[in-house]
């Protein structure tokens, strides 16, 4: 009925069952809106009921799939409403007069003059609208898909400098390791030799023939060949 005031809780007010769609969602507004809403009191008028009832989200689903197959009214009739409610503002009649001259023809018997609605001229202003925001949205899904594109490129170009960068990188490791490899190699094999020579050195002054010829007995011995020098001196001279 008329006297129902429940309301959705949003920045836009008023009635769920008599809003159109885009209103409900707060969307932008226009004649197709007022459209909508004169659709439904107009069905309720001459139905005696609303199409949509239940909660605030049952009614949207409910108006997505609307269908009115009412027998007591002409097939374009049932056409007109569903024109006129549909879930999508464009797919509506271009005005509220072009809503209106179209139930003026109505019936409520089966007429066979009743012009079939298939065979109607579409709404020139609703169709090109229509394809308007068809063209956009495929507008926008090629950007999409470009933007994407050119996103896995850049992706794929940044792996790729990432696994050079990283292979340099372990090339350079490389040969700082055998630097420093063969450095230490050279550290270690003069260590060894260092070794060694002073493990000679030590043997040798270990050795008996190395504590034989100290300087103290040089001396000594240096001493004997003298003395015999001189003894051997004498006796040339006495013998001579």
């Amino acid at each position: 009925s008329f006297s129902r005031t429940d309301t959705m809780a949003s920045s836009t007010s008023g009635t769920p069952r008599y809003m159109a769609p885009e209103q409900m969602e707060g969307k932008s507004q226009n004649s197709r809106t007022d459209q909508y809403a004169l659709a439904m009191v107009l069905y309720e008028m001459l139905t005696g009921s609303l199409p949509f009832s239940g909660s605030a989200v049952s009614i949207v689903l409910q108006k997505s799939r609307f269908d009115p197959q009412l027998p007591q009214f002409a097939p374009y009739v049932n056409a007109a409403f569903a024109r006129a409610l549909s879930f999508n503002a464009a797919d509506r009649f271009a005005s509220c007069t072009d809503f209106m001259a179209v139930l003026s023809n109505a019936s409520f018997s089966d007429s066979k003059d009743a012009v079939d609605p298939q065979f109607q001229l579409p709404d020139v202003d609703a169709m090109a609208e229509k394809i308007y925001w068809e063209t956009l949205q495929k507008k926008k899904d090629n950007e999409k898909r470009r933007e994407e594109k050119i996103a896995r490129i850049a992706k794929e170009k940044a792996k790729r400098e990432a696994e050079r960068q990283l292979a340099r990188e372990q090339k350079v490791r490389k040969r700082e390791e055998k630097r420093r490899q063969k450095e230490y190699l050279k550290v270690q094999k003069k260590a060894e030799r260092l070794a060694r020579t002073r493990l000679r050195k030590e043997q040798r002054q270990d050795s008996p023939s190395f504590k034989i010829f100290t300087r103290r007995n040089l001396l000594f011995l240096c001493g004997l060949c003298a003395i015999a020098a001189a003894v051997l001196l004498v006796w040339w001279m006495i013998g001579k």
